[in-house]
């Protein structure tokens, strides 16, 4: 039998309107979500900083998820994602503001950089996420990139590498699973993804 096309989505729940069309932050799961995730068998959820206003709250949202999804029937238990990179790219409101990559990059301490993934990890996992969409690899080889920059750990790709290993292992280790990004070669583009497609004119000896 095959899996259903819904475990190739992650939705996120990011606001909820009121009938007066009032939008206000999803903090707590609501009876649309739970029926939603409990009739889909959703992969896992995206969590953002409209879902973090506070360590309690986001603990108990993460667990409505998982009894959400549970109740659907024999799944698998959910992936609870989100972007905790550090620096620019944070989404918990409460806990520890780490470095960015650039300035990871910068001390080029494979040490200090597990210690900043692990401290990610162990605070990602408190909190009832299972997965984090980090760390950011892309090599910072295009100045007029406006998406990636200080995201980056380096324009060298070795320093790229050993700095991105070392954040993998120290993330993977505290039990959050680490997700490496973006799609090869975003460090190299002039367009934001998330509002135009990026094209990256390169011969293949450069790839």
């Amino acid at each position: 039998e095959k899996p259903p096309i819904s475990m190739m989505i992650m939705p996120a729940f990011r606001w909820k309107t009121d009938e007066d069309g009032n939008r206000s932050d999803v903090t707590e799961i609501t009876e649309d979500i739970a029926a939603s995730l409990g009739k889909h068998s959703f992969s896992g959820v995206i969590l953002f900083a409209q879902n973090t206003a506070t360590n309690e709250g986001t603990v108990r949202l993460t667990d409505a998820l998982q009894k959400a999804n549970a109740a659907g029937g024999d799944r698998p238990q959910l992936l609870i994602t989100t972007d905790q990179e550090g620096g620019n790219v944070t989404r918990f409101t409460q806990g520890t503001m780490m470095m960015g990559n650039m300035a990871l990059g910068a001390i080029n301490d494979t040490d200090t950089t597990a210690q900043v993934a692990t401290v990610i990890g162990s605070e990602a996992k408190a909190l009832g996420i299972n997965a984090d969409f980090a760390p950011d690899v892309d090599v910072n080889n295009n100045p007029a990139n406006p998406i990636i920059g200080v995201r980056s750990f380096s324009d060298d790709p070795q320093i790229v590498a050993a700095q991105g290993s070392a954040f993998v292992q120290a993330l993977n280790d505290t039990g959050v699973i680490s997700t490496l990004k973006h799609f090869p070669g975003h460090g190299d583009t002039d367009t934001d993804s998330h509002t135009g497609l990026p094209c990256i004119d390169k011969s293949y000896e450069e790839l």
